[in-house]
Parts: C-alpha cells; sequence; structure tokens
C-alpha cells in the first residue's frame, strides 16, 4: 500500500510500475507527499517526467522570473 506498510517482491513492484506506466523504483520510494498532492500537481509532475533537463531547467527559470507586468 501506499504508505509502505505492505511489503511486496521487487519482482510483483517492478510488474505494478510498469502496469501503471510509474519510473522504475516508484514503490520504492516514499511517495505519500506525491499521492496527497492536488490533481493538477501531480498532472504537472507526470508531464515534466520525460522532457529533457536543460527543457525542465528553462521552465524553472521562467516560473521563477514570475509573469511579466
Amino acid at each position: 500500500m501506499a504508505t509502505g506498510e505492505m511489503e511486496i517482491s521487487d519482482r510483483k513492484a517492478r510488474s505494478i510500475e510498469k502496469t501503471l506506466d510509474f519510473p522504475v523504483g516508484w514503490l520504492d520510494r516514499d511517495n505519500v507527499a506525491l499521492i496527497m498532492t492536488a490533481a493538477i500537481d501531480f498532472e504537472l509532475h507526470r508531464l515534466l517526467v520525460d522532457y529533457p533537463e536543460d527543457a525542465k531547467a528553462g521552465l524553472v527559470k521562467f516560473l521563477i522570473a514570475g509573469p511579466k507586468q
């Protein structure tokens, strides 16, 4: 379960991650904060995961700069 209280084998964990299209090792991390995240924040995270690092860095700079007034 998401609280980390249920032990499952590595093989089963990788199978679940593959089925749910989660990154390998997702079930090995503490994901409680991610699970409790607002839907829009989770969607942003999901969309950004596969972008190249330079694109992510550019987006961070854009967001830090804030809106132009």
